[in-house]
């Protein structure tokens, strides 16, 4: 993903599903601070989630289907507008954060298959 997308601060939604791409989320996601949709899954994205992607304006974020490993940042926890997240079908570890209950209008939580 070149990075000369996350210089795109009007960006709403970054639909990037399906598209076999490889490398790591770059920490500079957190410069698209109007995003309101991430999705990314069904690639070849690996390493940690960076924690810059916590990203308040996010209400859908899908990161499924990669081979990210590590655990769910802990900064997730200032999306209080998220109610769609999956991050299925990765190598994610350790237990589920306590924030995730927190977050009042969350909906859906895929967490399967890590």
């Amino acid at each position: 993903i070149p990075e000369s997308l996350y210089t795109i601060l009007s960006l709403n939604s970054l639909q990037l599903q399906s598209n076999f791409l490889t490398g790591t989320i770059s920490t500079s996601i957190g410069k698209l601070v109007q995003l309101s949709w991430l999705q990314m899954q069904g690639n070849y994205l690996s390493g940690l989630i960076p924690s810059s992607i916590a990203i308040p304006s996010l209400t859908i974020i899908d990161l499924s289907d990669n081979l990210l490993v590590g655990q769910i940042p802990t900064s997730l926890e200032t999306m209080q507008l998220l109610t769609w997240m999956s991050m299925a079908d990765n190598k994610l570890s350790g237990t589920l954060p306590n924030f995730i209950s927190k977050i009042s209008g969350i909906q859906h939580i895929l967490l399967h298959n890590n």
